[in-house]
């Protein structure tokens, strides 16, 4: 869960999407926007939607805690979905 810290008090942060409390926290690549729930992250990068914070493309969902800190950076080893579960882009 994605905490706020300031002087020493902790507050748990909803989703930027579906408002509810973030049990598994998602980071938007390549931006790097978190603070969506992984349900949410997962169903608009399958949807091929933008970021909702930004409105970049997201290239990959990963799983706050799903990485490795090497020289002071995140690398991550996501695991994609079978392409059959891709939903096509929305029509304009």
């Amino acid at each position: 869960m994605w905490l706020a810290v300031a002087a020493g008090v902790s507050e748990a942060i909803p989703c930027w999407v579906c408002f509810e409390e973030v049990a598994n926290e998602a980071v938007l690549l390549h931006c790097g926007h978190s603070g969506l729930c992984l349900r949410c992250a997962d169903n608009l990068w399958r949807r091929r939607l933008a970021c909702p914070i930004c409105r970049q493309p997201i290239s990959l969902v990963c799983k706050v805690g799903d990485g490795d800190v090497v020289e002071g950076k995140l690398v991550v080893s996501p695991q994609l979905p079978p392409e059959k579960d891709l939903v096509p882009p929305p029509s304009a």
